[in-house]
């Protein structure tokens, strides 16, 4: 289970195995700044599935950064993020893709109005695929 934490000036995401009350929730610190959001389609997270047998991933996408005021939605009404980072989530372990800024000149989509398509996830969800 997955869910999203703001404060002040850092987004992190808690980490709790689903059906675990004995567990720990484990806390990761995005390198994103806020407002972050899930990349969403309509409500749901999105999410994206990669791998081969015995090594299959799940990805799923953040949007957050200092924003921009020029792109608006729901999830983010004073302006959309510069940022995003994706969180690989495998079977024993979750892994944060880089951060991805407006540096390398990539357009920046909001939360919930695409803008983010599978692309994104494949291209820059670990750290030696990123460009």
């Amino acid at each position: 289970m997955l869910s999203l934490r703001v404060d002040g000036k850092e987004c992190s995401l808690l980490v709790k195995e689903a059906g675990h009350t004995d567990r720990k929730t484990e806390q990761l610190k995005l390198g994103i700044a806020p407002p972050c959001e899930f990349v969403r389609t309509g409500d749901k997270v999105l999410s994206y599935s990669y791998g081969e047998a015995g090594n299959w991933r799940d990805v799923v996408m953040f949007v957050g950064g200092p924003p921009y005021a020029d792109r608006k939605d729901s999830r983010m009404p004073n302006g959309c993020g510069s940022e995003f980072q994706a969180v690989n989530l495998y079977a024993d372990k979750v892994v944060l893709g880089p951060k991805i800024g407006n540096e390398r000149g990539i357009f920046l989509a909001c939360p919930s109005t695409g803008g983010l398509d599978e692309i994104y996830f494949s291209e820059y969800s670990l750290p030696s695929r990123s460009k």
